[in-house]
């Protein structure tokens, strides 16, 4: 979880300007579920991206995308003031 938020901040937010809370929340979200999940390869995974990672190995990356949604979701519940 720690490698996601750093590369988040690295490769993502520390990048742009927000007008917002909420316009925050939804690059970031874009950026996890676009890019880290679906064209971003990871070394852990023998350099594939985690959805191609999970339809080799489940048929569907369906699940990792959901995955990817929930730690959005609870990154930002952790950030809330």
């Amino acid at each position: 979880m720690e490698r996601l938020i750093r590369t988040v901040k690295e490769e993502w937010a520390d990048l742009r300007e927000y007008g917002s809370l909420a316009e925050a929340r939804a690059s970031i979200e874009a950026f996890v579920l676009d890019v880290y999940n679906r064209k971003r390869p990871h070394s852990a995974l023998g350099y594939l991206t985690p959805e191609a990672f999970a339809e080799q190995f489940s048929g569907g990356g369906e699940g990792l995308t959901n995955f990817g949604r929930k730690v959005v979701q609870k990154w930002g519940a952790l950030k809330k003031p």
